[in-house]
């Protein structure tokens, strides 16, 4: 249930993942391959927006721009849902870890959609670079940005990799639990402009602008594919490793916690039943079932003392419901199962 707020729970964000997941896995190749190759062209958007601000301001401000532009392509492809390498490809994990199967259908969602992203990256590169849809000077930016980011250090590429997976996946994380457009663009942009301005790798992101330097020969194809088996497997790990088990085992952990301190509570309240439950029958064979005594409150805290009045034959009304417990005002414990039933207070 969501909050008074109305932000939804860590569980209910959770639930809606495992959803994403399975519906991500269901769908079939050729529609995998479609929505890949979508998205990895409407990344190109990053490109343009990047290059765009650098050709048309010179000077110091131009990079913090270029960041403000970067994250068009990631908006267009989650809100427009294409599928994205890093994005919902890193939800069915935590369906592997909450089901531990589905490995083989993961790794094929996982192939399927990267290949399509770096051939819709190709297809973007070869329209900005062999039709002269771009201006020179935006070209000669895109050109350049392709170049430098692929011969960045390859030890770089790959941590910045894991930083930058880790933040796209957290991205993808909290869209889930944004309920309005203007929410989700909001949140996409707030993550995804740090990860531009910084400089770290994504796979797809920089796919394009690279591919373009290799068209026109400022890169090597193997320069570019070492770079995309760097940044690629950054990418998933800091995905996995640092947003998915780490969501996973707050979920974990947190219905453990539950069941522990439900068996607690119960095992509290069953405590302070029994010593009410001797009370009322020592009144009972006494007659002095109209009599007053104090009767313990029989709430979840096995330190509390306090102590409420009640005649024997209202406790014993109460004890026509085995889910019925005295508990004094503002000791009612929040209960997680509502299957335990109510408390009556006194």
């Amino acid at each position: 249930m969501a909050s008074e707020s109305g932000r939804l729970s860590a569980r209910e964000i959770y639930a809606r993942v495992l959803v994403e997941a399975r519906s991500e896995l269901n769908r079939t190749a050729s529609a995998l391959a479609f929505s890949g190759v979508a998205a990895g062209f409407f990344m190109g958007l990053t490109g343009l927006g990047v290059s765009s601000a650098l050709a048309a301001l010179p000077g110091h401000e131009d990079k913090l721009v270029a960041g403000v532009l970067y994250p068009l392509g990631f908006i267009a492809v989650v809100i427009g849902r294409a599928q994205l390498f890093t994005e919902n490809t890193l939800f069915p994990v935590v369906l592997i870890l909450e089901e531990r199967r589905h490995v083989l259908a993961t790794l094929r969602l996982w192939t399927v959609v990267l290949c399509a992203n770096v051939l819709g990256a190709l297809i973007f590169a070869t329209l900005t670079v062999a039709t002269g849809a771009l201006k020179p000077d935006v070209l000669t930016e895109l050109v350049q940005l392709g170049a430098t980011t692929a011969h960045a250090p390859m030890m770089r590429v790959f941590t910045s990799g894991i930083l930058g997976g880790a933040m796209i996946a957290l991205m993808s994380w909290l869209v889930t639990s944004a309920r309005g457009t203007i929410g989700q663009i909001a949140l996409i942009w707030l993550i995804t402009f740090p990860v531009g301005l910084l400089g770290l790798a994504h796979c797809i992101a920089s796919s394009g602008y690279i591919l373009a330097s290799v068209l026109v020969g400022a890169t090597s194809v193997g320069t570019f594919v070492a770079w995309l088996g760097g940044a690629t497997a950054g990418n998933a790990i800091g995905g996995v490793l640092l947003v998915s088990l780490l969501n996973y085992g707050q979920i974990r952990a947190g219905a453990q916690m539950s069941r522990f301190r439900e068996r607690r509570i119960l095992e509290n309240e069953a405590d302070y039943h029994r010593t009410s439950a001797r009370l009322w029958q020592r009144m009972s064979d006494n007659d002095a079932t109209e009599d007053t005594a104090r009767f313990p409150c029989e709430c979840a805290n096995a330190r509390c003392s306090t102590e409420i009045s009640m005649t024997a034959s209202a406790y014993r009304h109460l004890r026509t419901h085995p889910r019925w417990f005295v508990v004094a005002n503002g000791h009612q414990a929040p209960r997680p199962n509502p299957s335990w039933g109510s408390t009556t207070t006194t």
